[in-house]
């Protein structure tokens, strides 16, 4: 799990903890790490990807992600994403039949007059196998108030997003959209 831009891992069930020994470091047009998610990614049975919202200098590109080959004790550089939008905690997650190093993510794309900015909630794929490669757009789940969200896949192998939605702010509760990928 992400912690304290870095990662923590327990191998009993939660009772003993392992914290990254290297955090993030952040490239140069990252200006700060805010909250985080970490997935594994299917690279290697060891990698890791962390999903960062982050700061920029240009104040409209505000995610990032950043990489680990060890199991989270080391991370490598978060790199900004060309996801244009509001600050918001965006989601990562892994279907477990995708090719190695294909993530989801989930987060606000694009501006909007709803609350906060955040709107439109988006889910795109991004293959961490290869450096610098950017995240394609997959589908516009919901055009309106969005904020916060989690991938979860079902024993059946359906993926779900859950996420903040509303009309003009987040007061419809949390949302439920079953991903096809096909």
């Amino acid at each position: 799990m992400a912690c304290a831009g870095g990662s923590a891992r327990s191998s009993d069930g939660g009772r003993t903890w392992t914290v990254s020994s290297k955090k993030v470091t952040l490239d140069e047009n990252v200006t700060g790490i805010g909250e985080s998610m970490v997935s594994a990614d299917g690279r290697s049975s060891n990698s890791l990807s962390m999903f960062i919202r982050a700061g920029s200098h240009d104040g409209y590109l505000n995610h990032a992600i950043a990489q680990s080959d060890d199991f989270g004790d080391t991370w490598g550089s978060a790199r900004l994403l060309p996801i244009v939008g509001a600050t918001c905690q965006g989601s990562i997650g892994r279907d477990k039949t995708a090719p190695p190093g294909q993530v989801l993510l989930a987060t606000i794309d694009g501006h909007n007059k709803l609350r906060l900015g955040r709107g439109n909630m988006s889910i795109f794929t991004l293959n961490t196998a290869i450096e610098g490669s950017e995240p394609q757009s997959h589908v516009d789940v919901w055009p309106d108030a969005a904020g916060y969200s989690d991938f979860v896949q079902s024993k059946t192998g359906k993926i779900l997003l859950l996420f903040e939605g509303g009309g003009s702010v987040y007061d419809y509760g949390i949302k439920i959209f079953t991903l096809d990928l096909n």
